[in-house]
């Protein structure tokens, strides 16, 4: 970006990420809270009433979810451990890293910065539901659901590599 514009840009993404920041440290909070786990699940089961209402409403036949309750309960763990920890906030609360453009293979920390946001960005799209082949492949070779966060993937993506090289099938899922 222009220097011009350098400083009023960064001050603006620097409070809409401390923004982001608290109401994530918020959700966090009234996840691990007395109640939170329970009113999430509460809420849960009202929405699926309320579709199973619609479906039978409209006599749409409903097609179930192979482990409904189980992913659910995989989701809800992810996100309370992802909220409970300061780095991760931050990361989901970034919504831009300014940075010089590195030498990527002579600059150390650039290849820390790109590893650490590639695994998060994994992590990330692991817990949504319309994961992408490279996610899936990623997943399905680390054959490990515990895995939810980003550090927790690079070091089981390191320790299978290191066991057994990654060849072109294992992009196959």
């Amino acid at each position: 970006m222009p220097q011009f514009f350098a400083q009023e840009i960064k001050g603006k993404v620097r409070n809409d990420e401390e923004a982001r920041e608290r109401r994530l440290t918020e959700i966090g909070d009234a996840l691990r809270s007395t109640q939170g786990e329970a009113t999430v699940r509460t809420a849960f089961q009202s929405h699926i009433d309320s579709m199973e209402e619609f479906l039978n409403k409209h006599q749409i036949e409903a097609r179930s979810v192979i482990g409904r309750d189980l992913k659910f309960e995989r989701f809800l763990a992810s996100r309370v451990k992802a909220l409970s920890d300061p780095e991760t906030i931050r990361r989901h609360a970034r919504s831009l890293t300014f940075a010089s453009m590195p030498d990527i293979w002579t600059d150390g920390s650039a290849v820390k910065e790109f590893e650490s946001s590639f695994f998060e960005d994994v992590a990330y799209r692991a817990a949504g539901t319309n994961q992408h082949r490279v996610v899936k492949s990623i997943l399905f070779r680390l054959d490990d659901e515990s895995l939810t966060t980003g550090e927790d993937l690079a070091e089981a993506f390191k320790t299978s590599i290191a066991e057994d090289h990654w060849t072109d099938s294992d992009w196959e899922e």
